[in-house]
């Protein structure tokens, strides 16, 4: 059941609290939480233990391996209740929901961000929709990075769409705003990537994995660039690492961005905002169940748009 009640300020904040049903007995507290609250998979419920969320009998339980057993209390989460990430459906059939997805919102539950994610506002839709409603994660972009996102609603899609994706058969468009003035055109960044340390962070490097980015010029400003790009590969931040590899990295980007500091009429701008200025743009694929050619474009959001509207008020040859 959910009980919603009030703290001490007067804000509203939720919890989700049952009782272990008796065929439960001595089961693991993970399965207990997956078995009993609605739309919240193991994996789930594991993060919500390790974040200290959970409680049984008033006391707070951090092993999601600990037996619990019939008739014990078990309540999940407290505090105020997170707002469900807004989306824009951009496509929506019986196989596909392509998503438009805002910054700031993760596609997937972290350990940090256990709730609000784009997968779980997605699955709520659906559910809304039709009780019981499937929604399978097939590809991720970055907290912070915007733009569409393809999720499957029938389990049929999933092999042919995971075929598809490790062969590179969709076409992927990003935009991106890179610090300083790029002259080539056009160009490929064709290095390896790998994994630099344990907290994600990645990096060029010869025994990496296969990495291929190619860029395009979009307009030039004074101390940034519009690039857009089509992903060969599917490496993690591998955009972010391929421009800041050569120089450029985008804007807005404190992981891959350390050391390259904003110039021009707008230096401050370009240091002041807020994520990294990247988006994806465009999705084209060919439907996993009809064989139909499918392709979306979501325009830049309003963040980038206003940057880009700011830096044209000083524009380097445009195109």
């Amino acid at each position: 059941m959910t009980d919603p009640e009030h703290n001490r300020s007067g804000d509203r904040s939720y919890s989700t609290i049952f009782e272990v049903p008796f065929d439960l007995d001595g089961t693991r507290l993970d399965k207990v939480l997956a078995s009993c609250v609605e739309s919240m998979s193991r994996s789930v419920a594991r993060r919500a233990i390790a974040d200290g969320a959970v409680f049984v009998d008033s006391r707070r339980v951090r092993i999601a391996s600990r037996p619990v057993r019939a008739g014990e209390r078990v309540r999940v989460g407290s505090g105020p209740r997170p707002e469900p990430p807004d989306f824009r459906v951009v496509f929506e059939d019986d196989a596909l929901i392509v998503v438009d997805k805002p910054p700031g919102v993760p596609v997937q539950p972290t350990r940090n961000f256990s709730r609000g994610c784009l997968l779980e506002a997605v699955k709520d839709y659906r559910c809304a929709r039709a009780a019981g409603s499937y929604v399978g994660l097939l590809h991720r972009i970055d907290r912070d990075t915007s733009g569409l996102v393809i999720f499957t609603t029938d389990k049929r899609a999933n092999k042919p769409m995971s075929t598809a994706f490790r062969k590179h058969e969709l076409g992927r468009r990003y935009d991106a705003l890179v610090l300083g003035e790029i002259e080539q055109e056009a160009g490929v960044v064709d290095r390896p990537i790998i994994r630099a340390d344990s907290r994600g962070r990645r990096r060029v490097a010869s025994e990496g994995k296969l990495a291929l980015t190619r860029f395009e010029v979009k307009q030039r400003f004074e101390g940034a660039t519009w690039l857009t790009l089509e992903l060969e590969t599917g490496r993690t931040h591998q955009i972010r690492v391929h421009l800041s590899h050569i120089g450029h990295p985008v804007v807005g980007d404190r992981l891959y961005g350390r050391g390259v500091v904003p110039t021009g009429r707008h230096a401050s701008a370009l240091a002041d905002f807020k994520r990294q200025a990247l988006h994806a743009s465009r999705l084209s694929f060919r439907h996993p169940l009809t064989g139909a050619d499918l392709f979306f474009e979501s325009p830049l959001p309003l963040d980038m748009a206003e940057l880009v509207d700011l830096l044209k008020i000083r524009v380097i040859h445009p195109r």
